[in-house]
């Protein structure tokens, strides 16, 4: 029989940067995982957050890079494009803007 490959299981913590660097320290199973390391220039789209620092990624843009960085582009152009109208109607609802 031929060997079968099979695509890795990441997991992505929900989470605020605080509240996953908490959950990693606190679980001797998540903490014993191995870590992957996303090599991503440019800035986060996201600003929905007030205290978040240069270089940090939402949940979203962490699973976009991954998908691009396995070789689904396709996947990661259309889960952008998602993660972008939904900031654009976000911030449309937040100053009362009626969006057609």
């Amino acid at each position: 029989m031929g060997e079968e490959k099979r695509e890795p299981l990441f997991i992505i913590l929900d989470a605020t940067w605080q509240e996953a660097r908490k959950m990693l320290r606190q679980s001797p199973w998540l903490a014993g995982l191995p870590k992957a390391r996303l090599d991503i220039s440019g800035e986060s789209a996201y600003h929905l957050r007030r205290n978040q620092k240069p270089g940090n990624l939402c949940t979203c843009e962490v699973g976009i890079h991954l998908l691009a960085e396995l070789g689904h582009a396709g996947d990661a152009t259309a889960l952008s494009a998602y993660f972008l109208d939904f900031l654009r109607l976000f911030e449309a609802d937040r100053q009362h803007i009626r969006v057609t």
